[in-house]
């Protein structure tokens, strides 16, 4: 079996311990394609990804569950008009985007996914999947659509939450102690 397409675009960029490729063609950051493969199982992810010379990275998904989306055309038909995203605001923890399909489609993010990341589209919370083994995606109907995503780790909501609620209990008690002390103090005042 033949290496996809996509494979001649690597050069070798470290070949020690571990071998780390640089994939030499400029890829968007963000980009939306109108095919998926669901594979929920991680070798099977990469045997396909390097491997299958019917897998175009450019114009496919692979996703571990979701919708499987453009089955019926062929990979070198292109979609019904240019696909558009266009990013809005570019930050550590936050990323903004304005997307326009004109049919079903995936976004695809080339950041590293990790499930602490939320997305909102058009306000709603949507689930953001892993894609192509380490990438993000997300099912877009077709329409015009502003897309938020966004890193809250859990652990540490958990842990500010938790600060918080402690803060909070400290500031009461030391209120009410305080306010207990001066009630007393007052008392002992009116008694001398």
């Amino acid at each position: 079996m033949s290496p996809p397409g996509w494979i001649d675009s690597l050069a070798l960029a470290y070949d020690r311990e571990i071998k780390v490729y640089r994939y030499l063609e400029e890829q968007p950051r963000a980009f939306l394609v109108y095919r998926s493969r669901i594979i929920p199982e991680d070798r099977k992810i990469l045997e396909t990804l390097f491997y299958d010379p019917t897998f175009q990275l450019q114009q496919e998904v692979i996703l571990e569950k979701g919708k499987t989306l453009g089955q019926g055309g062929s990979l070198t038909s292109s979609p019904p008009m240019p696909p558009e995203v266009e990013i809005v605001k570019y930050r550590q923890n936050e990323i903004i985007l304005r997307a326009r399909p004109e049919q079903e489609s995936y976004l695809v993010v080339l950041d590293s996914y990790h499930p602490d990341w939320q997305a909102f589209v058009n306000g709603q919370e949507e689930k953001l999947l892993r894609a192509n083994y380490n990438f993000r995606a997300l099912y877009l109907p077709p329409g015009e659509h502003l897309v938020r995503i966004v890193y809250r780790p859990r652990d540490l909501m958990i842990g500010v939450t938790v600060s918080a609620l402690s803060l909070g209990a400290a500031l009461a008690l030391l209120t009410y102690l305080g306010w207990k002390h001066k009630k007393s103090a007052q008392g002992e005042t009116q008694k001398g």
